[in-house]
């Protein structure tokens, strides 16, 4: 499934949540979420790391289901309700 990772995050009112006056994309949330938890099996750890380079730069990605399933994860232990569910309705 392609994503667009420049897409900005909203608040309830629609507008750009921005930090420290930069705009937050769908790439930086899910980054961050993918270096921010801490698996237990290095394993994970590692194809997390993978994964959050794989989204940082990038404009748009192609995701696979196991990759969309970590993303979800790691989204959802590290941010709120607002950033969750705006992750999750574009990793459908």
């Amino acid at each position: 499934m392609k994503i667009n990772l420049k897409e900005t995050i909203k608040n309830l009112k629609g507008e750009d949540l921005k930090e420290k006056d930069k705009v937050i994309t769908v790439g930086d949330i899910c980054s961050n979420a993918l270096v921010s938890t801490n698996p237990k099996e290095a394993k994970e750890k590692f194809e997390n790391y993978e994964l959050a380079k794989k989204l940082f730069n990038e404009t748009e990605v192609d995701l696979t289901p196991e990759e969309m399933i970590n993303i979800k994860k790691a989204v959802n232990e590290v941010y709120g309700t607002l950033v969750v569910g705006q992750i999750f309705e574009k990793l459908k």
